[in-house]
């Protein structure tokens, strides 16, 4: 009878009694029996958990085995982000010194930019002030060159006379003609500009006689000195050129200005001059231009628009020169 048997069972007071005094060596192989099951129990536990922690050794083992070249390649990934740290601190302090020295050449910069500007004023100033001079000079070589024209009218022996007083006779002259023919297009356009800038000038392509004095036209079609808002003021201008050194001085020669007449086709004569020696605008060129000589009070406008024909305007500068041959 085992203990659930037993825990089972009912009887009477002296069957109890009895079995408790006659079956304990029965109790005391049940008690053994569950020990040993307990035992065997507890023994395949520990097998178990040896083989379960053996097993997780191994695992682990592999495990450490397996992740070693990860564990490498980290290593070496933080290497290179700490180097990399490294360059950008590196870099970010390089940044901060070429900020400072670009700060420093905006600052030349602006220092010489506010120079030049300076500088361009100055030059601006100055390219007027000798507007100014020249246009001054201009006139008064004009109204010289009007008194020398009365003066050699009312006394037509005049040039004669001074030449024999050098002891000197012209025997014969060289002649040639240079001309200088200067198209106006879009006359009413051109007009307008100089009506709103009284130093806008229209300047022709450079014109040379053969023996090689370089000459050219400037055109103020709103007038010019005297000639301003009333009349298209022309002047004739020698310029510097490549043979001066070997060309005499001063110029010599007879400048006629003409207007075309696109209903008549042919030119009209507006007037003329004879170059004057003594003038600043016949000497060797020391720049590139000499000052301008010549009709401060050329057409009058109201004169000028009949000439105009589909918007153009057409005009001739002729130049003669003569090589005189004197005898003493």
């Amino acid at each position: 009878m085992d203990l659930r048997t037993h825990r089972q069972c009912r009887g009477s007071e002296e069957e109890v009694t009895w079995h408790e005094n006659n079956d304990h060596i029965h109790h005391l192989e049940l008690i053994v029996i569950f020990m040993l099951n307990s035992d065997l129990q507890t023994l395949k536990t520990s097998n178990t958990l040896q083989e379960f922690s053996s097993d997780l050794r191994y695992r682990m083992q592999q495990l450490e085995i397996r992740h070693r070249p990860v564990t490498s390649v980290i290593d070496v990934l933080q290497s290179n982000i700490d180097g990399m740290r490294r360059t950008i601190l590196n870099q970010q302090e390089n940044n901060l010194f070429h900020r400072e020295e670009v700060q420093e050449l905006r600052q030349n910069i602006v220092r010489n930019g506010n120079s030049i500007q300076f500088m361009a004023r100055q030059m601006e100033q100055g390219r007027e002030k000798e507007a100014v001079i020249m246009a001054r000079l201009e006139e008064m070589e004009a109204a010289l060159r009007e008194i020398r024209s009365t003066y050699t009218f009312a006394n037509p022996m005049a040039s004669h006379l001074e030449l024999a007083n050098h002891g000197s006779t012209i025997a014969e002259q060289s002649v040639e003609v240079s001309t200088n023919t200067i198209i106006i297009d879009r006359y009413e356009d051109e007009r307008q500009r100089a009506m709103a800038d009284s130093h806008y000038v229209i300047n022709s392509s450079p014109f040379f006689t053969s023996n090689g004095y370089k000459m050219c036209s400037r055109i103020y079609l709103n007038g010019h000195g005297i000639g301003t808002e009333r009349c298209m003021t022309v002047f004739f201008v020698i310029m510097g050129g490549e043979d001066d050194a070997s060309l005499p001085w001063p110029f010599q020669g007879t400048v006629t200005l003409q207007i075309f007449n696109q209903l008549t086709h042919d030119y009209l004569v507006i007037d003329s001059f004879i170059s004057d020696p003594t003038s600043l605008s016949f000497q060797k060129p020391a720049t590139k231009k000499n000052i301008g000589y010549g009709f401060l009070k050329a057409v009058p406008h109201n004169e000028l628009e009949q000439m105009v024909w589909n918007d153009t305007l057409v005009l001739k500068l002729s130049v003669i020169t003569r090589t005189p041959c004197v005898i003493k």
